[in-house]
C-alpha cells in the first residue's frame, strides 16, 4: 500500500516505469498501480514469472531511478507478497515489515 502525496508525480513515474518494464523485463508478467484520489491511498500489484524475475525487477527499479522517484511522491506503507518465497526473500520482506502469503485457492484466467 502507498500513501500518495502527489498523484501527478506518481502517475508520471508509473507511466515511464510501465514502458520500461514492458520493454525490458519480460519476467514481470503484471505491473499495475491503482490510486484512490480522494484518500491518497495507492496499491501496486505485481506478478513475476519467478523469484529471479522479481529480483531482476527490483534491481532495475533501483538502477533506473524509478524507486527513488516514486519515493518523492509517495510513501510505502505495506508490502504483501502473494507467492511462494525462499527463506532469503522472506527475510528481506521482514526488513520492510512485509508479509508473504501463500495461495490457498482461487481462479486466474
Amino acid at each position: 500500500m502507498l500513501r500518495v502525496h502527489n498523484i501527478d508525480g506518481v502517475s508520471d513515474v508509473a507511466r515511464r516505469a510501465t514502458a520500461y518494464i514492458e520493454a525490458q523485463l519480460p519476467g514481470t508478467l503484471v505491473w499495475e498501480l491503482f490510486v484512490d484520489e480522494d484518500s491518497g491511498r495507492g496499491l501496486m500489484y505485481q506478478v513475476h514469472a519467478s523469484e529471479e524475475a522479481e529480483h531482476s525487477y527490483e534491481q532495475a527499479m533501483v538502477s533506473q531511478g524509478f524507486q527513488a522517484e516514486l519515493g518523492e511522491h509517495a510513501d510505502l506503507d505495506e508490502i504483501i507478497m502473494l507467492s511462494p518465497v525462499t527463506p532469503q526473500t522472506r527475510s528481506e520482506l521482514k526488513q520492510f515489515g512485509g508479509v508473504a502469503m501463500a495461495r490457498v485457492a482461487g481462479v486466474s484466467r
